[in-house]
């Protein structure tokens, strides 16, 4: 077992999937009832975004015995890309630890469910867990704008700006909260900001593709 895994953690790490999936048929041939094959064919799944696919690997993992929280929050993540938000809130909630990621995934869930107020409960918790933490500060943020509060939506989507002033959609949250406030010229960076960002991602999904479909192209 240690030495097939092993194997398979190295060809992950260099980033050859088709020969780690060789070593897992082997793997899954000799041990048949080990959840561990399962579970890196997830992670595999999960990388290439075949979500469908992902899901079913962490699943089958789970239904075998792999009880570790990664298992539990790996499947979660798989099934919000599959907006399959119910499903993804209860595998979150079967989670063993109450992690940073864990918590980041339900608030994100409950977002898309539009229950508001857990939400906004949800990010808050993130922050007991991590002060300052970016992401929890942006998601905090847009909650309090989306529930009417934009005063506090500006505090709190400013301090997280200043610790990652590359997150979009908080550049969005922000520059609707300055308009709601009145703030107009102060809206109007925001929204240049966020539309300056907006085309680097996009330049740089373009050339994501092109290294993949082309890679002798660059």
């Amino acid at each position: 077992l240690e030495i097939y895994e092993a194997l398979v953690q190295g060809c992950l790490r260099s980033r050859h999937l088709e020969e780690a999936e060789l070593f897992l048929d082997g793997w899954q041939a000799d041990f048949p009832d080990d959840p561990l094959p399962n579970f890196y064919r997830g992670l595999i799944a999960a990388d290439r975004r075949e979500w469908k696919a992902a899901v079913a690997a962490f699943e089958e993992a789970i239904a075998k015995g792999h009880t570790e929280a990664d298992a539990h929050r790996h499947l979660a993540d798989a099934l919000r890309q599959l907006h399959r938000y119910t499903d993804a809130l209860a595998a979150y909630r079967d989670c063993p630890q109450e992690t940073g990621e864990v918590l980041a995934g339900t608030a994100a869930c409950l977002e898309a469910l539009r229950d508001l107020s857990a939400a906004r409960d949800t990010y808050n918790r993130m922050l007991q867990i991590a002060p300052d933490q970016p992401s929890a500060l942006a998601g905090l943020g847009r909650m309090e704008a989306k529930l009417g509060d934009h005063a506090a939506a500006v505090a709190h989507l400013e301090q997280s700006l200043l610790k990652d002033s590359g997150n979009v959609q908080a550049w969005h949250a922000l520059a609707w909260s300055l308009v709601n406030l009145g703030q107009t010229e102060h809206a109007r960076d925001a929204f240049r900001e966020a539309v300056r960002l907006t085309g680097q991602i996009q330049r740089a999904e373009h050339l994501r593709r092109r290294c993949e479909e082309e890679p002798t192209s660059l």
